[in-house]
């Protein structure tokens, strides 16, 4: 068995738990990042601040 079978045995095993990884991540970043970005974003176009530190 060559280097690349075991690989691809290896990714063929895990595929199931990467795509509900990627799934979950992707909803992570849905959920925490897009509203803090679109805050920024109307903050810094209504002129209630600037968000630096």
């Amino acid at each position: 068995m060559t280097f690349g079978e075991k690989i691809a045995k290896a990714i063929k095993k895990i595929k199931g738990k990467l795509i509900v990884s990627f799934i979950l991540w992707l909803i992570l970043v849905i959920v925490f990042v897009a509203p803090m970005g679109m805050s920024i974003k109307e903050g810094l176009e209504a002129g209630n601040g600037s968000w630096r530190r």
